[in-house]
């Protein structure tokens, strides 16, 4: 019998106003299944240890290290010339990844135009696939408004370059914001690319907010990724608003629930 998606906090976006290794607890007293965490890099091992025991949560996906990233750097997989580097960012992602039981790791492509961008793109995701065959990759394309010069920017894109890398451990990582400011409609993104995601994420389509059930586009794209038989996990990446609903994750939940029970 299909499984019911894990419903999951991004930890980076969703602060509570509170330091990063009290929040683990924080999501799980709100409801949250598990966490995610873009850069859990500035913390040793043995303190995400002891944050991940103390609140009783798993963490479910890193990104591949970034040292750059208030220079403006967005990852390097994609950037010609730029291989050791790479490797050696997702070799700290690999071993945060395998200490903590993480299972995804996100391989950020990096800003370039360089017409070799692809086969090194794809190359990369194939040296960290072999080599990390126990854990899941991800690829996500990012809107350029949001993420201007990254390279993958676009679902039919990824879609060619998870069909060239051609490793079963990797997949896509679908994002309902950067879906919807791509290609205008996320939910005819998830019909068409949906098959192939192995971890999603989910805000407000408006200005990147709490999701709302109460607005038709984004319960109606809820239901279609619950009800195509994606079982992974679904993460809560948004940065919140005042106006947001303060009731936002029942609404998740209750759709959540009401999938568990149509499975029953």
């Amino acid at each position: 019998m299909p499984k019911t998606p894990r419903l999951v906090a991004n930890i980076t976006t969703l602060t509570w106003d509170a330091p990063l290794l009290v929040r683990p607890s924080l999501a799980r007293d709100s409801g949250f299944d598990a966490v995610e965490c873009l850069f859990p890099y500035d913390h040793s091992l043995a303190a995400w240890d002891r944050a991940l025991t103390a609140s009783g949560s798993e963490m479910v996906l890193v990104n591949t290290a970034e040292n750059q990233w208030e220079r403006g750097a967005r990852g390097c997989a994609a950037v010609p010339g730029a291989t050791a580097r790479f490797m050696t960012q997702f070799a700290i992602a690999r071993t945060y990844a395998r200490h903590l039981g993480v299972g995804c790791i996100h391989v950020m492509a990096g800003r370039t135009t360089d017409p070799a961008a692809f086969d090194t793109f794809v190359k990369n995701l194939r040296l960290a696939a072999d080599w990390t065959p126990d854990r899941r990759l991800t690829i996500e394309p990012l809107n350029p408004g949001d993420m201007p010069g990254y390279f993958l920017g676009d679902f039919a894109l990824a879609a060619r370059i998870l069909d060239a890398v051609d490793r079963s451990n990797v997949g896509l990582q679908f994002d309902a914001w950067h879906a919807s400011r791509i290609h205008g409609n996320a939910r005819q993104v998830w019909a068409d690319y949906g098959h192939r995601a192995t971890h999603v994420q989910i805000a407000g389509l408006e200005k990147r907010g709490a999701p709302n059930m109460a607005r038709a586009e984004e319960a109606a794209l809820l239901r279609d990724i619950l009800q195509s038989g994606y079982n992974g996990t679904i993460s809560a990446e948004f940065t919140p608003w005042p106006d947001d609903p303060p009731d936002w994750i029942k609404g998740v939940q209750d759709a959540f629930e009401e999938y568990g029970n149509q499975l029953n």
